[in-house]
């Protein structure tokens, strides 16, 4: 079973760059994703996904999520954790 602490610590570590990248940089990198492959501390291996998407009804605002999934879940459909934020045009971020 994932551990979803783990799952987001991995996530957390993944879309820092992101955080630290700004609005300008960011705004280019839309509709474009990152796929990667992780060991958690415990050993289990997750598929971790980021990607960029302007914020619908924003103008001047962008949501940069993130997905975790575990690799080799023999479930049709596996467990997923999601984290993310908004960044505004001003590099304010919620």
């Amino acid at each position: 079973m994932m551990d979803g602490s783990e799952a987001r610590l991995l996530l957390a570590t993944l879309l820092q760059p992101y955080r630290e990248a700004g609005y300008r940089q960011l705004r280019h990198m839309v509709g474009r994703s990152e796929i990667v492959e992780a060991s958690g501390l415990s050993g289990a291996r997750y598929r971790l996904e980021c990607f960029v998407s302007r914020a619908p009804a924003r103008a001047r605002t962008l949501t940069v999520s993130g997905i975790a999934s575990e690799v080799g879940s023999r479930r049709w459909l596996p467990n997923q954790v999601a984290v993310g934020f908004e960044i505004g045009s001003d590099g304010s971020i919620h």
